[in-house]
């Protein structure tokens, strides 16, 4: 497996991001792996998200993952990515990111 050491920062991120708006089954799962995969419970975890809404977690959420995973550049890579496909698929004509035909008067 890849990446090992990533596995707990973004389980800590979406556990943190799943407290703002709690549904049950992601909270057992989540649990579940904290205790299974680190032998540690999510009480701490639990304590630091008392009280914030999604608005004041994300920036210590985004800081952590900035900090211990590549979260940041890969998603930077992957939305490039997508964007570039999606305007090949979508305007086939274009090169290079934009049309031959511009300011040629023709279609």
């Amino acid at each position: 497996m890849k990446h090992t050491d990533e596995v707990q920062p973004i389980l800590t991120a979406i556990f943190a991001i799943n407290r703002t708006n709690e549904h049950e089954g992601i909270t057992l799962v989540l649990d579940y792996s904290f205790r299974r995969l680190f032998g540690a419970n999510t009480n701490l975890l639990l304590l630091s998200c008392i009280g914030k809404s999604k608005e004041e977690i994300m920036p210590e959420v985004m800081q952590m993952l900035d900090e211990s995973t590549q979260y940041k550049n890969i998603w930077r890579n992957t939305k490039n990515e997508t964007l570039s496909n999606a305007s090949s698929y979508l305007f086939p004509q274009w090169k290079n990111g934009r049309s031959n035909n511009i300011g040629t008067g023709r279609r």
